[in-house]
């Protein structure tokens, strides 16, 4: 017998007979952790998502709806509404693990055209966090022309083309324009973030800030189907603000302190601890910012390796000073492996006929209901 718990729960996803399910799975009557902001944010772009979650026995759907998003931004905004006069909803059979960034290669079986005509989409405003979802609005929804059904063990495509967009207070729209519909924003790469440290003597124009070198490392998800990321870290120098075409030496420790010893530099005290050291030249130009190597180095994810600080620090031939300068510190934080959720993913492309799409991911996924 059904426990009184589990009742309520039934209850609360049925409706007059139809019961739903979400993509990703779970978030039916809770807030997503997340939000996606790209989707429906063109005049005219494609869509599509894989998923795999479903795939245990054949089920019918007959729509599809999202919901606005109503608990990620802490302060007041507004997004236009907008519409579309043609948009396109193809349901198919797939394979989430074989999921292709060329659109065509992902609807192998059924498919079906499941919903085509024009859709408006209100104005979306908050005056800040509900933390509270929003409801399974009427106004973005997606009601099928006939039930679409798949097989058994298969996985499920859907396929959003979005043509012919307007925006509600007429302004013009030929770019990305944000529209926050709940989702689940989970990254499949951590870290990227530094702390920059030092003074801002020795300037060089037109910077009133001082050159600066910091580490840029990336961990990576594994299991993402990008050989050149999967399980990985990626790691190399950002600097910034120096003169053009100068001699560079860069250091990295795995020690440092944010005093430094006084080395009689006019510039920096040097930051870094024994480390190794990497030579090369700033650009032709008197570059703002530039990486060095300009692709990262790679190495496989070690999980012991997560919490230990990378220090970095610079030091370059001035030309017209006619001096070694030192130049601002950095360290950062190596990231644990971030795990993106299993079976749910999209890409999208900023045009309807674009033939391929972008990085298959989940990050910025949209939260999708449908109906049984």
């Amino acid at each position: 017998m059904l426990s009184r718990f589990a009742s309520i729960l039934i209850l609360g996803s049925t409706l007059f007979g139809q019961s739903y399910v979400t993509m990703p799975a779970g978030y039916l009557t809770i807030e997503a952790p997340g939000y996606s902001i790209y989707f429906g944010a063109r005049p005219s772009m494609r869509c599509q998502f894989f998923n795999a979650e479903y795939s245990g026995s054949a089920k019918t759907f007959k729509e599809v709806s999202c919901r606005r998003d109503g608990a990620r931004d802490a302060s007041p905004y507004h997004f236009a509404g907008r519409s579309w006069k043609d948009l396109r909803l193809t349901m198919a059979e797939g394979s989430y693990a074989n999921a292709s960034s060329t659109f065509s290669s992902n609807l192998q079986s059924r498919v079906s055209q499941v919903f085509s005509g024009s859709v408006t989409w209100p104005d979306h405003s908050s005056g800040g966090p509900t933390s509270q979802p929003h409801t399974w609005a009427n106004d973005v929804r997606f009601p099928f022309k006939t039930p679409w059904t798949y097989s058994d063990g298969k996985d499920v495509t859907l396929d959003f083309q979005f043509s012919g967009g307007t925006l509600a207070n007429q302004q013009a729209w030929t770019t990305y324009r944000p529209y926050y519909v709940d989702g689940v924003h989970v990254t499949t790469r951590a870290g990227g973030s530094s702390t920059n440290f030092g003074t801002n003597n020795c300037a060089n124009a037109p910077y009133t800030n001082a050159p600066f070198c910091v580490p840029m490392m990336h961990t990576y998800a594994k299991n993402t189907g990008n050989p050149g990321t999967d399980n990985k870290y990626h790691f190399q120098w950002w600097l910034g603000r120096y003169p053009a075409n100068a001699p560079t030496v860069v250091a990295l420790s795995l020690f440092g302190n944010l005093s430094g010893s006084n080395i009689n530099n006019p510039c920096q005290n040097y930051f870094v601890g024994p480390g190794i050291a990497l030579f090369g030249r700033t650009p032709n130009d008197n570059s703002k910012a530039f990486f060095l190597p300009s692709s990262p180095f790679t190495e496989n994810y070690v999980s012991t390796a997560v919490g230990i600080k990378i220090w970095t620090q610079a030091a370059f031939q001035h030309p017209t000073r006619n001096r070694f300068e030192l130049t601002r510190g950095g360290f950062t934080t190596i990231m644990a492996q971030p795990t993106p959720p299993s079976g749910a993913a999209w890409m999208f492309a900023t045009f309807a006929a674009n033939p391929v799409g972008g990085r298959i991911s989940s990050e910025y996924l949209p939260l999708l209901r449908l109906q049984r």
